[in-house]
This record gives structure tokens, C-alpha cells and sequence, in this order.
């Protein structure tokens, strides 16, 4: 498979400085030439894969450090072009004439950020206000209007820079609907897709779940090999199966391997779209229709192994659910080593809220590992409880910080749903409460945000909630903020009645 665009973030840095020839100062010069040195070697030491274009420009130690010309400028773009930026860093620490900058943002086009450093006997703060309001008043595109500022204390460019780069990715990437969208009749899994492929994504590519079915059935019929290839690299690493006569005979497993498999070489033959994430629709084609239910795909695909070694990530979600897919994405390429938990909301109360799919969902949360030796002995292969033949993928979640976020429509206009919290240990008490609930062989993942469960209930903006490990918040925000989205904080009460009572005043 062809490298996904889920690699470190590719961002520029570009210096400026004076631009009046009489104003020549070496130790100035000198200066910028250090803070901007620090600045690269820093990003570079967090991840980033920085683009420099100064180091080609400004050869010359005893000379002009910064950029200063409209012929720099143009210089500079080449070199991020050329470097496939994703964003850029403007640092302005003395004064820097505004149009230079409005000329580097009208023609390198990407996300920017205005930098200078935190100290009163420098014009940094005068400079960047000045350059900012003239990128204001030009308007020159989406980038000079929508810029961020920040003083001091680089290392807060971080989320900012995977934001924006997350946000550059998709743009360049595509989706696969496998069976379309709006199973079961649900309304709010459908969408807009113009406006999701101007605002969001490069494609989403629509498939009938036959391109699975018949790729599966033929190597059932020709390639039996790979589907005992696949089991036993689940036996291997410790998975547990557990077989009946019925609706998990071994013969319906290897059909569900066969789906895995068959969706593996799809996306093989189609790695020039650049498909970062799917969707499978399931019911009623392969569900109903066909009869063995498609849970392979939602827990192997998020999950960066698999028999033949490590492999891409490819977010995957379950019903044709398109804000679904698209906020599972943007979470897997701020966080590209994490497969993100996709799955029904099916509790809420006081001490956490539930995801539990039904049937699978990424099994990295089993073990909160791409490593088989430590996830697979986590998880439990067993008849599904849907009343259609098949296995489902279950496990139980573990504990540590997450973020969960859930794109949502009201009345044409988006909106992210997003909070920080913990998930729960699903042991004890929180175990017997869950294997209690209907799905108990499901993935369960429970989550503690903290505010009112009512107010959550209230506000929900999908039955399919999702999240990803860590605290990404301030990505996902800059992400939105790129996109034009408003978000909605599930981590505080005041955003949410706030957001109640702008749903209220819009009906």
C-alpha cells in the first residue's frame, strides 16, 4: 500500500526582518538568524518535518539574515512548494514591512501563524500587530484573515501546526463509501458531499459492497491460503475465538477474514486516491442481504498490523456514516498511530458514557497498542447478537486520557462536538454494569467527561460517538477554525446550554 499523508506535519519557517537598506545591523541579523535556528531545530525535535527555506537563501553570516525583498518572497514559496508544506511559520522579532508578508500568504497559500518573541525591548509586538491588521484589511485569501498570533513560548505552535497540517492532508485525500450512506433510515447520516469536498476532503468515492463480496469469494475460491494465513496470525498472538454451529461456525469467520482481506486489496488497487479512511455500510447488503456481517473491517483496519506486518492506519466507520468518517479522520491524522474508537452512544449516566459498536470497532483501544503480541490477547471473536450470522470483535477499554469529538449538522450548518475526559477501566463494578447492557461481546469503551449526562444526552449530535487517546483539543480546535466549523465543548456545561439555546432560537 502507498504511504498514507498521516506522516509527521510539514511545516515552514520563514524570518523576517527590515527591509530599508540603511538600516542594515549585523548583531540584528545575527539574532534573527539564531531565534530562527532554535525555532527549527525545536519543531524538528517535536515531530515536524520542517521545510527551511532560509537555509538556501541566506548563506552569507556577515550578511542580511531575514527576508526583505519581493524576490525572497517568491524565492521562499518555490522552496515550500517544492517541500509540500502544509503550513507556515512568519517570524517577525524587529520590524518587517506588512506587504512582504501579505505577498508570501497571497502566493504560498497555506495556513499561517505569526511569530515573534515574548520580550518588551524588542518591536516584535508592533511588527506582528501591524502585519496582522494589513493581512486583515487585504483579505488576499482564507489564510490572510483566518492567521493566528502567538508571542513567546514557541513550543504552543505544536498543536496549531497538526491542526492545520491534519486539515492539508484530508484536503489532499479521499474516503471510500463501501455500500453508501443512510442505513436504517437515519436521517443525520447524510450529508452534504460538495460541501464536505470544498471544505474538508479532496474525494469520497462511493462503491457497492460487491466490489468486497465478489474480491471475497474469490479468494475463498482461489486463495484459501491467505485466509488461514490471517487466522493464525490471530491464534498466534494470543486472539481468543470462540466458535459455535450457528451464527460463528468457522465457515462464516473465514468469509469475515475474506472481507478483511478483500478490502485490504481495494485499497491496494486504488492507493492512487489516496483513501485515508472508510466506511461499511453493512446493513442490510452484507448483513441481511448477503448474511455474514462485515465486522472485520472497523476492527483491523484502524489497527496498524495485520498478518503481513505493520501496515496503514485507515480510519473506519460502520453505516455509511459520513460526519462520522470525517471526524474519525481528522482525529487519526492529528494523531496518525492511534485508530480511533468509532461506535454507538449506548449509555449515558453519571459516571461515564459508553461507545460500543455493534459488533467491532478499532481494536488498537484493546490493548492501546499497533503491537499484536499486547492487543490481540485482549480481544474475543464470538457470535455476534444481532440476529445475523457473523462474529463480532469485542473487547474491553482501558483506562487513560481521551478526546472525543462528533462532527454534527443542524439545519445545514456544522458543528463539532468536542471534550476532554478519561476512560474508564472497564473492570469491577464498571464491568458488571456493562456486561449487563444489550452487546455485552461488543468493543466498550466508557468515558468520564465530567459534566451533566443530561445535558450530554440533550446535546448529542449523533448515536455514533468518537475519540482518540490523548488530549488533542487544541488541534482539533485550530483544525475547525481552519475549516469554519464552531465547536461545542461536551467538557462544560456553559457551552453546552449555550449551544441548546442557539438550537432553540434557530428552530
Amino acid at each position: 500500500m502507498a504511504e498514507q499523508r498521516n506522516a509527521r506535519p510539514k511545516v515552514g519557517v520563514i524570518t523576517f526582518t527590515d527591509g530599508r537598506d540603511s538600516f542594515f545591523d549585523l548583531p540584528r541579523e545575527n539574532f534573527l538568524r539564531q531565534r530562527h535556528t532554535e525555532l527549527v531545530e525545536l519543531l524538528a525535535a517535536n515531530g515536524c518535518a520542517v521545510s527551511d527555506p532560509m537555509r538556501t537563501l541566506r548563506t552569507d553570516p556577515d550578511g542580511w539574515f531575514g527576508v526583505r525583498r519581493y524576490d525572497e518572497v517568491a524565492a521562499c514559496v518555490r522552496t515550500l512548494q517544492a517541500d509540500g508544506a502544509e503550513c507556515m511559520i512568519l517570524c517577525s522579532h524587529f520590524w518587517t514591512p506588512p506587504m512582504l508578508v501579505i505577498d508570501m500568504v497571497r502566493e504560498a497559500n497555506l495556513p499561517t501563524m505569526l511569530y515573534t518573541v515574548d520580550d518588551p525591548s524588542l518591536p516584535g509586538t508592533v511588527s506582528i500587530s501591524a502585519v496582522g491588521a494589513s493581512l486583515h484589511e487585504s483579505g488576499v485569501n482564507q489564510h490572510a484573515v483566518q492567521h493566528e498570533r502567538l508571542r513567546g513560548n514557541p513550543a504552543r505552535m505544536l498543536p496549531w501546526i497538526r491542526g492545520a497540517s491534519a486539515v492539508a492532508r484530508m484536503r489532499k485525500s479521499s474516503v471510500m463509501m463501501w455500500g453508501g450512506t443512510y442505513s436504517l433510515q437515519m436521517e443525520h447520516l447524510q450529508d452534504d458531499l460538495p460541501a464536505l469536498k470544498r471544505m474538508m476532503i479532496r474525494d469520497i468515492l462511493n462503491e457497492g459492497e460487491y466490489a468486497l463480496i465478489r474480491r471475497a469469494e474469490q479468494i475463498l475460491a482461489n486463495e484459501p491460503a491467505r485466509v488461514q494465513h490471517f487466522l493464525d496470525w490471530l491464534n498466534t498472538n494470543g486472539a481468543t475465538i470462540i466458535y459455535d454451529d450457528l451464527s460463528a461456525s468457522p465457515r462464516n469467520f473465514q468469509v469475515q477474514i475474506a472481507y478483511y482481506l478483500a478490502a485490504r486489496d481495494r485499497l491496494k488497487e486504488l492507493e492512487g486516491e489516496n483513501i485515508i479512511g472508510v466506511s461499511i455500510r453493512c446493513q442490510p447488503t452484507l448483513s441481511v442481504e448477503y448474511g455474514i456481517v462485515g465486522c472485520t473491517l472497523p476492527a483491523f483496519l484502524p489497527f496498524g498490523a495485520d498478518d503481513l506486518g505493520s501496515k496503514p492506519i485507515f480510519s473506519t466507520v460502520c453505516e455509511g456514516d459520513v460526519k462520522g468518517l470525517m471526524t474519525s479522520v481528522l482525529l487519526q491524522q492529528i494523531k496518525p498511530e492511534v485508530g480511533p474508537i468509532f461506535g454507538d452512544l449506548k449509555y449515558v449516566g453519571e459516571d461515564f458514557f459508553a461507545i460500543s459498536n455493534c459488533g467491532a470497532a478499532s481494536i488498537w483501544w484493546a490493548g492501546k497498542s499497533n503491537d499484536p503480541k499486547q492487543t490481540l490477547p485482549n480481544i474475543t471473536i464470538q457470535a455476534n447478537v444481532d440476529g445475523f450470522t457473523g462474529a463480532a470483535v469485542g473487547f474491553m477499554g482501558q483506562a487513560g486520557q481521551v478526546t472525543t469529538a462528533r462532527l454534527g449538522r443542524i439545519k445545514g450548518k456544522y458543528v463539532m462536538h468536542l471534550g476532554v475526559g478519561e476512560s474508564v477501566a472497564v473492570t469491577g463494578a464498571v464491568r458488571d454494569k456493562v456486561m449487563g447492557f444489550f452487546g455485552q461481546m461488543w468493543p466498550n469503551v466508557m468515558i468520564r467527561l465530567g459534566t451533566d449526562p443530561d445535558l450530554l444526552f440533550r446535546v448529542a449530535a449523533s448515536n455514533h460517538p468518537v475519540a482518540t487517546d490523548g488530549d488533542v483539543s487544541q488541534e482539533v480546535i485550530y483544525a475547525c477554525r481552519q475549516m469554519g466549523i464552531p465547536i461545542v465543548r461536551l467538557d462544560s456545561n456553559e457551552s453546552m446550554r449555550e449551544y441548546l439555546d442557539n438550537v432553540a432560537a434557530m428552530s
